[in-house]
């Protein structure tokens, strides 16, 4: 189901079972968030984006650990927790419920606070990936 954003929610942005999902870049990542319309009462409304590889050990053994801790860290995470693909990529997931009736005004504060929460894990990550004076960083 496609639905339009608008600021008077008459095109059935709130409908029971309805999911609307919204692409978005913030500070070098590109977001998906996505808004599952599950009963009458409540809706979920999660955001991730893929974070990066996880270095080798022949990369960087201590950014290896660094990077692991805090991928461990956030494991079981309320609202932001982490996972490793099977492709060994990092991905972070943030997630919060929305009371009814969802807004447009309230999906984006969700998305906006959510991408806050998100923010300490995302600078550490992104301090950790590249090594003081790699080559790759210029």
């Amino acid at each position: 189901m496609h639905t339009e954003l608008d600021s008077d929610n008459s095109s059935g942005f709130d409908e029971r079972g309805s999911t609307v999902t919204l692409v978005f870049d913030w500070d070098a990542y590109k977001f998906d968030a996505r808004l599952d319309r599950k009963s009458l009462k409540a809706s979920t409304l999660q955001i991730s984006c893929d974070i990066g590889t996880i270095p080798f050990t022949a990369e960087g053994a201590q950014r290896r650990i660094n990077i692991m801790s805090i991928l461990e860290a956030t494991k079981t995470g309320s609202p932001v927790r982490t996972t490793i693909t099977p492709q060994r990529r990092m991905e972070l997931i943030a997630e919060t419920s929305l009371e009814a009736p969802v807004t447009t005004q309230s999906f984006i504060t969700g998305i906006v606070t959510l991408a806050a929460k998100a923010r300490p894990y995302l600078d550490l990550i992104q301090m950790l990936q590249q090594p003081a004076g790699s080559v790759r960083g210029r």
